[in-house]
Formats: structure tokens, sequence, C-alpha cells
């Protein structure tokens, strides 16, 4: 018993140590910025002004003699005079939950931290991206819906995937568009203690097979129904049973738009044989 009181008062002593040094910076603080200008606005006259910049502080309750955590916030007045204000918060932090499981887990940390925790909300995530994506559309004055609000990337790319290395066997995915080495004609493995030239040879032969397995695939891709969207069953009909018109699962534009990508390839990468075969096949009517 003696000793659990022995550590009882020395924690107590080192929480007044700490309240102690607390109390001597925050008092050096506010003696700084009130030297500089901005002294701490508690009662008088409403005012009015700009806020500057904010940062955390701390605020002693003179009452209880507890340290909390606060947002020291600084103004400018239209006249040119500042001032500091204290806006005192709780410290909080976010939890995940499952689907459903909000209740749940509200009432164990209740039951488990109920000295500790002042009080828990229960909140939906936001998307701030959302948010800042209509923030840039209404001041660029477009609609969220509109056909201008769709984003479209720069370019297209395409990505080799499963590229072995002959010598120490890494395998790794290839962005022949993107990648800074591959752009800057550096065909090497990316592992550091390797360093291996690559088979380009090898890639390209794999690019032209892709290629003509995607033109097999196009020239032997199923009718869709334009109405109700599925897929013809009758070789010998002219319509849907919904009357509806027939028209290929992918257009003309898209698959054109493919055999570019991999033309650009050919053409940045200096692959000839992979060129000629995109080139004929975006030639071909």
């Amino acid at each position: 018993m003696n000793g659990g009181g022995d550590n009882r008062r020395r924690d107590w002593r080192d929480t007044t140590r700490i309240s102690k040094k607390q109390k001597l910076i925050l008092n050096s603080e506010e003696q700084l910025e009130s030297k500089l200008g901005f002294d701490v606005f508690t009662e008088g006259d409403k005012r009015l002004g700009w806020l500057l910049t904010l940062a955390s502080s701390s605020w002693e309750d003179q009452e209880t003699r507890k340290v909390y955590s606060c947002v020291d916030l600084y103004f400018v007045c239209q006249d040119g005079s500042t001032f500091k204000s204290k806006y005192k918060f709780r410290p909080y932090f976010y939890v995940a939950t499952k689907d459903k499981m909000e209740m749940d887990v509200e009432a164990y940390l209740r039951r488990r931290y109920e000295s500790q925790i002042a009080d828990i909300e229960i909140l939906e995530k936001e998307d701030l991206d959302l948010i800042m994506r209509r923030n840039l559309l209404k001041l660029v004055r477009v609609r969220e819906f509109a056909p201008e609000a769709e984003f479209h990337g720069l370019s297209m790319s395409y990505t080799l995937p499963n590229v072995i290395c002959s010598y120490c066997n890494d395998c790794r995915d290839l962005d022949l568009c993107r990648d800074r080495a591959l752009i800057y004609q550096e065909w090497r493995c990316a592992v550091p203690q390797c360093g291996q030239p690559c088979d380009r040879e090898a890639t390209e032969n794999a690019l032209i097979q892709i290629v003509r397995q995607r033109e097999r695939l196009y020239h032997l891709q199923d009718l869709v129904c334009l109405k109700c969207h599925q897929i013809k069953a009758a070789h010998l009909a002219d319509h849907c049973t919904c009357a509806g018109s027939f028209s290929c699962k992918e257009g003309v534009s898209e698959f054109r738009n493919k055999m570019q990508v991999f033309f650009n390839i050919a053409v940045n990468q200096k692959f000839q044989l992979l060129q000629e075969c995109t080139s004929w096949i975006l030639e071909a009517r």
C-alpha cells in the first residue's frame, strides 16, 4: 500500500512539473506575441478583423488549473491594428468501422474508456475530393454534370504486364508511355543490384501478338442491341425482338484509338515491326 501511495505522489509531482513548464512556455509566448502587437482579446467591444493565420496552442483554466488544447487565431483589423483570440477545442480522432457496426463500436468505446472519452459522435465519411472538384467547377463556371466536367486523360497508355528479367527473374509491369526510364530509351532492369538490359525484341514480339489478338477479337466480336443491350442470338435477324438495331460491341473509333496507342509506342521506342503492323491496321478501311 505504501508503495502505491508513493507512486501516486510521484505521478502527481510529475504532472505538476509538466503543468508548470507548460505555463512558463505559454507565458513567454504570450509576452513575445504581445510585443509584436497580438494581445489576447478576452472582453470588451466587438472587434472585426481578417484572419491572418492560426496555430495550435494551450489554454489554462484559472479555476480548475487544467490545461486544455486550443487554437490561436491571429486577426488584423481595417485600421491596421492586430489582436489574437483563443478558441478552445477538444482533441479528437476518427475511427473507421464496418457497415452497420457504428452503434456497437460506440457502446464498446464508452464502456472501455469511460473516464477518458468526453464524447463520441457518429459522422458520415466526407469525400474531400468531391468537394474540391465542385469548388473548382464553380470557379470556372461549369456545371457538375456537364460534358465539359468529365475528366479525360491527356494521353492514353498501355501497361505490359509480367515482364520478367532474364538475369534476376524480377517481374514487373511496364508502363510503356509514362515510365520515365522507358521514355529516355533506358531499357534496363529496375532492380538496383541487377541493371541488366531488357530484351527489346521479346517485348516487341509480345506487343505484336497483343495487337493481332485485339484485331482478331474486333472482327469476331458480338453484335449488341442498341435498345435492350442484349447480344444478338439469331444470325439471320436484321432487328432485335424489341425492334432495336444491332451494332458492334466495340466501335470503330474505340478500336482505332487503342491501335493508335500501340502505334505511338512503336514510334517512340523504334519498334519497326510493330509500327508496320499497326500502321497497316490504321490505314485499312
